[in-house]
């Protein structure tokens, strides 16, 4: 049994989302860290004195927004918030784009892209 090409265009969509909502939180959350650690904090020592022992005094307060912004919630939940944030967006893009197709009269979204059959 072949899905129909409407089907394809969505599951494509919906994972392409997914793909690309946990690569920008994951890539969110290892850019602060990088950040972190470039600017000398010590994310192994027990107390703040020992963790901006290696921060020069000018960056100080720049490494106080990052480890601000690192709590909170962590990447993958972030992720799947994300996710579920665009997905509306994208099913109403899709009934919008399918209903259009089909009050314009084609019968399949994909007679002229092949690559999916």
């Amino acid at each position: 049994m072949q899905l129909p090409s409407y089907i394809k265009y969505f599951l494509i969509s919906v994972l392409s989302l997914a793909a690309l909502s946990f690569v920008l939180a994951w890539h969110s959350d290892y850019s602060n860290e990088l950040q972190l650690s470039n600017y000398g904090y010590d994310f192994d020592a027990m107390n703040d004195t020992e963790r901006f022992q290696n921060v020069t005094q000018k960056n100080i307060e720049k490494v106080k927004q990052l480890k601000i912004s690192r709590m909170g919630i962590s990447w993958p939940l972030k992720a799947i918030l994300g996710f579920f944030t665009l997905l509306p967006f994208v099913i109403v893009v899709f009934i919008g784009t399918y209903l259009f197709n089909r009050f314009r009269g084609d019968k399949d979204v994909s007679e002229n892209n092949r690559f999916l059959t």
